[in-house]
């Protein structure tokens, strides 16, 4: 591989010069000569007309059931994240987490996070967090 690039170090310097620089004018009328935009199909077909089932498919869950599943998407995350750090911090301080005290955590505070979630507006960001 080094030969090779020592024997051709100019490739892509040779592909570089043999560009050419044509003023838009002129890329118009090699367009309009050549005649490959009559080419392209103007129309698109016409899709079928869905019924009324596979219509409301495609429009969607409803609003609150979509708020719903975004928030269940970011508080699974969030709350697990929760629980790492509440481990974590028992580690630092040089003691085994115990089942009951990661219980007494998470119970006040996975709810708490949740209504927290829930009322962020994610529309006022532009797009949807996930």
């Amino acid at each position: 591989m080094a030969r090779n690039r020592k024997l051709h170090p100019d490739t892509n310097a040779a592909a570089a010069s043999n560009k050419v620089d044509i003023s838009e004018e002129e890329q118009w009328r090699i367009i309009n000569e050549t005649g490959i935009l009559k080419q392209v199909p103007r129309d698109l077909p016409s899709r079928p007309e869905p019924s009324g089932e596979v219509a409301a498919e495609e429009e969607g869950l409803p609003p609150f059931v979509e708020e719903i599943f975004n928030t269940t998407m970011l508080i699974i995350p969030m709350s697990f994240m929760l629980l790492m750090m509440e481990i974590l911090v028992h580690y630092q301080y040089g003691r085994k987490p115990e089942m009951r005290e990661l219980l007494d955590r998470m119970l006040p505070g996975v709810p708490i996070l949740s209504i927290f979630i829930f009322y962020t507006p994610f529309q006022a960001i532009g797009t949807s967090m996930i």
